[in-house]
C-alpha cells in the first residue's frame, strides 16, 4: 500500500467520523430543508459543490486541452445565469414557499398552480433525473477507487455509493450540505494550488502559453458554426441558471429570503471563475504536457505530474468530493422527490413520519439501483 492510498483511507476514517457527527434526527421538514435554518455560507458552499461535479472538472479540462480557452468565453454564462437567478428568482422562491418541501410543492402546490396532476408529474420527471445522475455519479466515482487502489469495479462502486447512501439517509438535506461543504473546502484549495505549481513550472512561460492559447482558441472558434455557438450559449445559461430540483430544495433550506439572494449570487461568481479555472489547467497542461493522451482522465495526468507526495492523494481526495457532493444531492433529492411529490400526491393527508419513511427507503432503493445498473453490462 502506497503513501496516497494511507492517506486516502485515514481521509475516509475522519470522513465516517464527520459523517456520524453531522448526522441529526427529525421530522420530514428536516430530512426535506434542514427545518429551514441554514446561513449563506453552507447554501453557498452547497450550491457550489452541487454543481462542480465531474462535467465541471474533467469536462472542462479536457476541452481545455483540446480547444485551448474556447469554452472560458462560453461555459462563464452558467455563472451569469446563476447571478440573473440570484436577483430575480431564487428569493422570490424563498419568499413565497414558505411551507413547501420539494419543486412539486413550488410548481404544483397550493401556492402555485394547486393541481395534483401537475405536483405528481414534476415530481415523476425530476425524480427520473435526479435518479439517472445519481447512476452515472455512482460510475464515475466507482472509476475513480478503482484507479486509485485497482479494486474491481464492482467493488469500487459500491465503496463510494454506500457512503453516500448512509448519511444521506440518515441525514437527509443538513447532512448532505454539511458534507457537501467539508468537500468544497478541499477541492476550493486544491485545485488553485494545482494552477500555481502549472504557472511556477520550470518550463512554464506566459508569453509562450499566451501564444498557444491563443492558437488553439481561435482555431476552435473559426471551427465552430454560430448556430453550434448559439446552442452551447443556450445549454450553459440553461444549465446554470439554478432552477432544478435541487437548487430549489437548497433556497427552501436557507434562514430567509436575503440568505438565498447572497448564496446564489456569490455561487454564479465563483463558477465564473471557476470554468476559468479548470479550462486553463486544461489548456496550460496541453502546452507543457503534448504527449498525454486527450482523455477524461487528462486532468488526473495533470496533477500527477505537478503534484509529489502527499498533495496528489489529496488531490484525488478532492476529485472523491467532487463526485460524492453532485451524487448525494441528487440522491437526496430524488427521494424528497419521490416522497413528498409522488407518494404524497397520490396519498393526500399522508403524515410526515410516512413521508420520512419513503423519502428514506428510496435513498436506499437508489442507491442499490445504481449499483446494480452499473455493475449489469449492456
Amino acid at each position: 500500500m502506497n503513501n496516497n492510498q494511507i492517506i486516502i483511507i485515514l481521509f475516509g476514517a475522519l470522513y465516517f467520523v464527520f459523517i456520524i457527527y453531522t448526522r441529526r434526527k427529525g421530522d420530514f421538514e428536516e430530512f426535506s430543508v434542514a427545518g429551514r435554518s441554514l446561513g449563506t455560507f453552507l447554501i453557498f458552499a452547497t450550491l457550489s459543490a452541487s454543481y462542480i461535479g465531474p462535467a465541471s472538472t474533467l469536462g472542462l479540462s479536457r476541452d481545455g486541452f483540446s480547444n485551448g480557452l474556447f469554452l472560458c468565453f462560453i461555459a462563464i454564462f452558467s455563472g451569469i445565469a446563476m447571478v440573473l437567478n440570484a436577483f430575480f428568482i431564487a428569493p422570490k422562491i424563498r419568499a413565497k414557499f414558505t411551507d413547501s418541501n420539494s419543486i412539486g410543492d413550488v410548481l404544483g402546490g397550493p401556492r402555485s398552480h394547486n393541481h395534483k396532476a401537475v405536483r405528481i408529474t414534476v415530481g415523476i420527471v425530476s425524480t427520473a433525473m435526479m435518479s439517472g445522475i445519481t447512476i452515472a455519479m455512482s460510475y464515475a466515482g466507482g472509476e475513480l477507487v478503482n484507479n486509485i487502489f485497482g479494486f474491481p469495479k464492482t467493488v469500487s462502486i459500491a465503496v463510494i455509493t454506500v457512503i453516500v447512501i448512509i448519511y444521506s439517509s440518515f441525514g437527509g438535506i443538513r447532512a448532505t450540505i454539511q458534507t457537501d461543504v467539508f468537500q468544497f473546502i478541499n477541492f476550493a484549495v486544491i485545485i488553485p494550488l494545482l494552477a500555481l505549481a502549472i504557472i511556477f513550472d520550470d518550463k512554464f512561460t506566459w508569453h509562450e502559453y499566451t501564444a498557444y492559447a491563443v492558437s488553439k482558441t481561435s482555431f476552435t472558434f473559426d471551427a465552430t458554426t454560430a448556430a453550434s455557438l448559439l446552442g452551447m450559449y443556450l445549454f450553459w445559461m440553461i444549465s446554470g441558471a439554478g432552477l432544478d430540483a435541487a437548487f430549489i430544495n437548497r433556497f427552501l433550506a436557507s434562514r430567509d429570503a436575503q440568505v438565498t439572494r447572497r448564496a446564489t449570487a456569490y455561487a454564479g461568481v465563483y463558477y465564473f471563475g471557476w470554468v476559468i479555472l479548470m479550462v486553463f489547467i486544461g489548456s496550460a497542461g496541453a502546452y507543457l504536457q503534448p504527449e498525454l493522451a486527450d482523455s477524461d482522465q487528462v486532468l488526473l495526468h495533470i496533477a500527477e505530474s505537478q503534484f509529489h507526495g502527499i498533495l496528489y492523494g489529496v488531490f484525488i481526495i478532492a476529485m472523491l468530493g467532487v463526485v460524492m457532493s453532485t451524487q448525494d444531492t441528487t440522491l437526496n433529492t430524488a427521494s424528497i422527490n419521490f416522497s413528498e411529490d409522488i407518494m404524497a400526491g397520490f396519498l393526500p393527508g399522508m403524515s410526515d413520519e410516512r413521508k420520512l419513511f419513503f423519502a428514506k427507503m428510496f435513498t436506499v432503493i437508489l442507491g442499490v439501483a445504481a449499483n446494480w445498473r452499473v455493475w449489469t453490462p449492456s
